[in-house]
Order: structure tokens, then C-alpha cells, then sequence
């Protein structure tokens, strides 16, 4: 991202799955999630322009005696998204309505203390400090393999637009 935008906006939270929900149901759903995400990003009007470009990750994880939840990242063009925003405004409430639409209200999206990071592409002490507060998503407790057809993390890719980053680097 830092190759394609001089600054990105980086943005942590977390979403709960409906209680009892099989883990291929909830894979489903957070590929539904992002599809409605991206969808939302082309049609809405960011400091007046779509945002074509962003990437996310996101963890499944279950502990005992608790709910299956997701921890997420995303990163968006920081030149139209400055913060996460709140839980009736910004980027956190458009995840927050996408989420409680696929869940029939039935979900919980949770926007941690200090969501949010500006990475700037000439400073990679900003990049280190985003990277080790989501470390904590390798985390080995509470993540395991379901077999087949299931998926514990997952996350974009942005080949072809690195591709065409560095061809106009060459061009130039």
C-alpha cells in the first residue's frame, strides 16, 4: 500500500459471529462481509472520490466459554480516510451496519482502544508500531484447524496494483 499511497490509514477491530454459528457459515460471512465493504467504498464518496484500493486480514478465533469472533485489519488511501471513525460515524460505523446487516443484529463489532494508525511511506517506524500491535493476531491460543473447507485467517492481495505501481516507477 505504501508503494501505491504516500500515507495509509490503517484501522483494527474486532467482529463477533452469532452465537453457534458453524465456522464455514461464519467464513462465508466474512467473505460476505468484505465483498459488501468493497461494494460500499466504490459507491460511497470518500473526500469525494471512490477508494479503489485497500487491503484487510482477518483471524478467526474461538476460546473456551466464549464466542467465536474475527480480529480484523484494514488499510485504506490516508489521504481519504484520517481515523476509524466512531460507532455512528466514519469508516467503524459503515463496518458496523454491513455486519449487523449480515447478521441480522445478531453480531457485535467492537472498535479496540487506539484503532487507528497514519503509516506514512517514509517512515517504517509507523509500519513496525502497526505491525506489532496486530501480532497479537498470530497468537497461538484459541486458533485450530476445523479440517477442509475452513479457514482460521485469510487476507488481500494488491498484485496487480503493485504491478502497476512499478511499471509507472520504471515509466517515470
Amino acid at each position: 500500500m505504501r508503494q501505491i499511497y504516500s500515507r495509509v490509514c490503517a484501522i483494527r477491530f474486532d467482529l463477533r459471529v452469532p452465537e453457534g454459528m458453524p465456522v464455514i457459515q461464519s467464513n462465508i460471512l466474512i467473505s460476505k462481509f468484505f465483498a459488501k465493504l468493497k461494494d460500499k467504498f466504490k459507491a460511497k464518496k470518500w473526500d469525494n472520490q471512490p477508494i479503489k484500493q485497500f487491503v484487510y486480514g482477518w483471524v478467526w478465533e474461538i476460546e473456551t466459554a466464549a464466542q467465536a469472533h474475527y480480529h480484523l485489519w484494514i488499510a485504506l488511501p490516508g489521504n481519504q480516510v484520517k481515523n476509524a471513525g466512531h460507532y455512528d460515524y466514519g469508516i467503524f460505523s459503515l463496518i458496523k451496519d454491513i455486519w449487523f446487516e449480515l447478521t441480522n443484529e445478531d453480531g457485535l463489532a467492537y472498535l479496540p482502544k487506539n484503532p487507528d494508525y497514519m503509516i506514512r511511506r517514509d517512515d517504517d517506524a509507523e509500519l513496525r508500531e502497526f505491525v506489532y500491535r496486530n501480532s497479537y493476531l498470530a497468537k497461538e491460543k484459541g486458533k485450530y484447524s476445523l479440517g477442509t473447507n475452513t479457514k482460521c485467517f485469510d487476507g488481500s492481495r494488491l498484485h496487480n496494483a503493485m504491478k502497476k505501481a512499478e511499471s509507472l516507477k520504471l515509466a517515470a
